[in-house]
């Protein structure tokens, strides 16, 4: 998935903030399938170290200052590397 939006857009751009409701709609449905009602915050003061259990919370934080550097690959909201999964022939 391109998440090129995450860095490129400003955060009142209505696709940034179209793509962040997307967002956390895959994150809250990643914590629903651990059986998990926090959502981890990748604002960049949280840094996924913090979860949260109101996905609004969550969203304002990225609205207000934007994604912690360099989270391309969402391995705390239910993206897999697949390149963790390829096996050598």
């Amino acid at each position: 998935m391109d998440q090129a939006w995450m860095y490129d857009l400003a955060r009142i751009d209505p696709m940034y903030i179209e793509n962040i409701r997307l967002f956390i709609e895959e994150a809250k449905g990643h914590a629903n399938r651990q059986n998990k009602n926090d959502i981890f915050c990748p604002y960049v003061d949280c840094e996924n170290k913090i979860a949260w259990p109101d996905s609004k919370v969550v969203q304002s934080h990225l609205i207000k200052r934007g994604f912690k550097r360099n989270y391309t690959m969402w391995t705390k909201h239910g993206e897999i590397d697949d390149t963790l999964h390829e096996v050598d022939t």
